[in-house]
């Protein structure tokens, strides 16, 4: 089921946190050597699939002030995991 189509007003206080743990999946080095390819190419597509359309521009708005905080290499791991989703 669908949570976020279905019934967004109980996700979205929640969607800055998701952002950033996803975030957080991909770019962190920690999280990098412990998580397989296909997990972080999934991650992506979550963000692209839900954050992305999730119908808040706070949450792309989040999702742009985040990527710009990242370092380069933060942002070479997430822009590798994006083309792949």
């Amino acid at each position: 089921m669908n949570v976020n189509a279905s019934q967004p007003d109980r996700v979205l206080p929640y969607m800055d946190q998701i952002t950033l743990l996803c975030l957080k999946l991909l770019t962190d080095s920690r999280c990098h050597r412990d998580l397989d390819e296909s997990f972080k190419v999934l991650t992506a597509k979550f963000i692209k699939n839900v954050i992305m359309n999730c119908g808040s521009d706070g949450a792309i708005l989040k999702l742009q002030v985040y990527e710009s905080q990242m370092s380069d290499f933060e942002k070479s791991h997430l822009a590798k995991y994006m083309a792949q989703a």
